[in-house]
């Protein structure tokens, strides 16, 4: 277990920095999508896989008998051998139990987490916009999105006061299913807990899916500048719940400088076969 844990590590990490250097900082943002999503398939697969390799058996010639002295060394080494692998499984039933109850914890957020999207789902009041659903709930809450459900203020609705580009931002969200990335991710979260890499597999899935929901409302609106406006004077709220995407991600000053970038097709072919 670890030495798969190492090699998942490793591979995640070698195509995580690969991410960093070509792909990060272009308009490429389906590619890096996938990317982002193989990388994680492919580092849990790749180390599975075994390639049986020919055994060689060296030979050996007789040898004389061990002397007493020979034989009396070779059971105090069996002892301490047997002393120290006690020892090893002890700690070992430590990490084990320690490994078991953190996960139980994360598990457990995760559900209740789930349990509190239900209930508001169930709470609220349900307005039908094609394929997604708008939850008006009677809470201070900034506008958010799960699945197919949009979460928004009842009182701030009813009033007109989200704006459409809102609206359009977390309805790119569920259309790309956005939310299935994230509890992928969440879910290797919670059995690989203690691997740091995973978490910044996650941070760049969430603002990579930030990129992609404000090239949604660009397309069909067409004026940055007001958009990156609105997206000043909300950055102060912020969702609560890791695995819902929401308007006003932390990292607001990368999604206002993706917005006016511009990437040549020519290279967004060359890393896309460079990836490859």
């Amino acid at each position: 277990m670890i030495t798969f844990i190492l090699k998942m590590t490793l591979c995640a990490a070698l195509l995580l920095l690969v991410y960093f250097f070509l792909l990060e900082k272009e308009k490429m943002h389906r590619f890096k999508r996938f990317y982002l999503l193989f990388s994680l398939v492919f580092s849990i697969t790749i180390p599975l896989i075994s390639i049986e390799l020919p055994q060689i058996i060296p030979f050996f010639t007789d040898q004389a008998a061990e002397s007493g002295t020979d034989q009396q060394a070779n059971i105090q080494s069996q002892v301490l051998l047997a002393t120290s692998q006690a020892s090893f499984w002890s700690i070992q039933n430590i990490l084990i139990s320690v490994y078991i109850i953190i996960a139980g914890i994360l598990l457990s957020r995760f559900i209740i987490n789930i349990i509190k999207l239900s209930s508001a789902i169930r709470k609220g009041q349900v307005i039908s916009l094609s394929s997604t659903k708008l939850i008006l709930l009677e809470e201070d809450i900034i506008p958010h999105s799960f699945m197919n459900y949009i979460f928004v203020n009842k009182t701030e609705y009813e009033k007109g006061l989200i704006e459409t580009e809102v609206l359009t931002h977390e309805k790119t969200h569920v259309e790309q299913k956005h939310t299935l990335d994230i509890l992928f991710v969440e879910f290797l979260l919670i059995l690989f807990w203690f691997n740091p890499v995973l978490y910044m597999y996650r941070s760049k899935m969430k603002l990579n899916h930030e990129f992609l929901a404000d090239e949604g409302v660009i397309d069909r609106f067409e004026n940055v500048p007001h958009y990156q406006m609105m997206l000043l004077s909300k950055a102060a709220r912020k969702s609560h719940l890791s695995f819902t995407s929401d308007l006003n991600y932390s990292l607001t000053k990368k999604r206002m400088i993706m917005m006016t970038k511009k990437t040549a097709s020519h290279i967004i072919m060359l890393k896309r076969g460079l990836i490859l």
